[in-house]
């Protein structure tokens, strides 16, 4: 049986590299919190199934990976044909979680049958106009659904030019504060990533919001805000089984109702939450 590929680099690690890592990582782990936070937005998933999905890859890939240049984590693009093709399937919120991650498992499946079967070549077929033309269209698509969370109003259905139209055409109901603390936080980050690009401008906005938000009561201003966020994943039970995280997904579900049994949550009542501002932006 083959080693994994961290059994060959991590016996002779230099210590003298551990600093500097450390200090990759936690770079790393700066960028990635507000990501998933916006990301998760994008997906149609809560924040929180983004906290624990991130870390996951990761760690697998720190275990399994042989690249030292491949970058491991969430995408803008990934979050946004993740969020089409589950409303394709289904515009129930409550099973956007299972369908995600029916979806998430069928496209690594595909792309483990693809590396074994060394298909990577396939990419040198792809038209780089293409590619530029896909990109264009999806950055029109994020934008757009990014400025109607900073006025406070949904962008509602359809293509970039139907969801622009139905943003202006609610002009009378944005809501002042939502655009103030949008503004604020955008030139913020720009201002940070301009004059010091060595901070994570993201995450300290991102920081910033949760205090400004939590001290000036920003919800009783008419400023939506995520809400609480459990500290542990939830999960069901099936009947027959050990509780397990997922195994009553809406998936599962569908399959056979009689699998699963509502589980009462373990976190206590009254238990602290988190709030951030959906308005607040991010650095990608």
């Amino acid at each position: 049986m083959t080693a994994p590929p961290i059994a060959g680099w991590l016996r002779g690690y230099p210590r003298k590299r551990l600093r500097g890592d450390a200090l990759g990582a936690l770079t790393a782990w700066a960028l990635i919190v507000p990501e998933s936070v916006a990301y998760a937005q994008i997906a149609g998933v809560p924040p929180q199934n983004a906290f624990y999905a991130a870390p996951v890859a990761l760690l697998v890939y720190a275990l399994l990976g042989r690249s030292r240049f491949l970058i491991v984590g969430a995408t803008s693009a990934g979050a946004v044909l993740s969020a089409a093709t589950i409303a394709d399937v289904s515009n129930d919120p409550d099973a956007a979680v299972g369908l995600s991650a029916a979806l998430a498992i069928l496209a690594g499946a595909v792309l483990v049958v693809a590396g074994l079967a060394r298909l990577g070549f396939l990419t040198n077929f792809l038209a780089e106009p293409a590619l530029v033309g896909f990109l264009f269209g999806m950055a029109l698509t994020i934008m757009i659904r990014q400025v109607a969370k900073l006025v406070g109003v949904s962008s509602g259905d359809g293509d970039f030019f139907e969801r622009l139209w139905t943003v202006l055409s609610k002009a009378p109901d944005w809501s002042l504060g939502t655009l103030a603390v949008g503004a604020v936080a955008l030139a913020l980050l720009l201002g940070l990533e301009r004059f010091m690009p060595r901070l994570p401008a993201s995450l300290i906005v991102l920081v910033l919001g949760l205090v400004v938000s939590a001290a000036a009561g920003l919800k009783n201003h008419g400023v939506e805000v995520v809400g609480e966020i459990p500290r542990r994943c939830p999960y069901r039970t099936c009947r027959g089984s050990r509780p397990t995280t997922g195994c009553c997904s809406p998936a599962a579900r569908s399959v056979s109702p009689s699998w699963c049994s509502p589980r009462p949550s373990a976190s206590p009542a009254g238990s602290p939450a988190n709030t951030a501002t959906r308005s607040t932006p991010t650095g990608r």
